[in-house]
């Protein structure tokens, strides 16, 4: 079991939502703006490293900054965010959405991010759990 300090994880949720968001590796220098506690840059890569030695982030190449690897988002899923109370309004939808005969377990799991991508306006994933 991975546990994070709280350093790590406001890093570790800061870099999955930059890299989501813009698309590109997420650097020390950039943090250093956003995170909510004052550290240095190198503070912050000494924490990025100890990430990417737990396999929660990964380099693209030798000089570039972070990205999210699976298990990083699984993390990220699992233990950082925190899921908001689903409107009555949204519940009805996914009832309605969700009240046709399904055959295999990927039509549900396809469906579930139909569902999502269009209550939330945001790209979906998902991820099979490993067995």
């Amino acid at each position: 079991m991975i546990t994070l300090t709280e350093r790590q994880s406001l890093i570790l949720k800061a870099i999955v939502r930059d890299y989501t968001e813009g698309g590109n590796p997420v650097g020390s220098k950039s943090l250093v703006q956003e995170l909510p506690i004052k550290v240095s840059s190198a503070t912050i890569r000494n924490e990025m490293a100890r990430l990417e030695d737990l396999g929660l982030i990964v380099k693209t190449h030798l000089s570039s900054g972070r990205i999210p690897s699976i298990k990083g988002y699984r993390y990220y899923v699992d233990h950082i965010l925190k899921p908001e109370k689903v409107d009555g309004k949204d519940l009805k939808v996914i009832q309605h959405s969700l009240r046709g005969e399904f055959h295999k377990i990927d039509e549900i799991v396809a469906q579930s991010a139909d569902i999502l991508s269009q209550l939330t306006s945001y790209t979906t994933f998902t991820l099979r759990p490993e067995l």
